[in-house]
């Protein structure tokens, strides 16, 4: 820990160590607020390396080719930021076949006030990460737990 911050980003392809949640439940115990600052901080440490010519359409076209791996590194570390919070958001909810219907909607609650805070905290990649997954189309179809949470008005972070 760092300045109260976790010091491994789930955007580093070498880390191979990760916060574990040892079931979706646990999830529900984190506060949103420290979820949101810690998503922020994250992001905002890959934003602040972001090389401007790593953005122009000549570097990065060609970033996928395998001798150009070393192109746009900054890019893709925010790319791979991305992946990793939607990536969660989608494993959290549905990780557990076992999980009931109650439990799962309370996970999709707490991402949804997650969303709000990076909202709040001006941090859009982020939020934009966890709208992804809430509109994913296997988060999307899982009409019994949409149906479960209490307030349609929490959704207004998405407009």
């Amino acid at each position: 820990m760092t300045d109260g911050y976790h010091s491994l980003s789930p955007c580093n392809p070498d880390d191979d160590e990760e916060l574990e949640i040892s079931s979706p439940e646990e999830f529900s115990f984190f506060q949103e607020e420290i979820v949101a600052e810690q998503l922020t901080y994250m992001d905002m440490t890959l934003f602040r390396e972001v090389v401007p010519h790593h953005c122009l359409g000549c570097v990065w076209s060609r970033r996928d080719r395998q001798e150009n791996k070393h192109l746009a590194g900054s890019i893709r570390a925010t790319i791979l930021q991305f992946n990793a919070v939607t990536n969660r958001v989608v494993s959290t909810i549905l990780e557990s076949k076992e999980l009931k219907t109650q439990k799962r909607a309370k996970i999709l609650e707490n991402w949804i006030r997650i969303a709000r805070e990076c909202r709040i905290l001006n941090n859009f990649s982020s939020l934009k990460a966890v709208i992804s997954a809430l509109q994913s189309t296997s988060i999307y179809h899982l009409k019994k737990t949409w149906a479960c949470v209490p307030d349609k008005d929490n959704l207004a972070v998405c407009s």
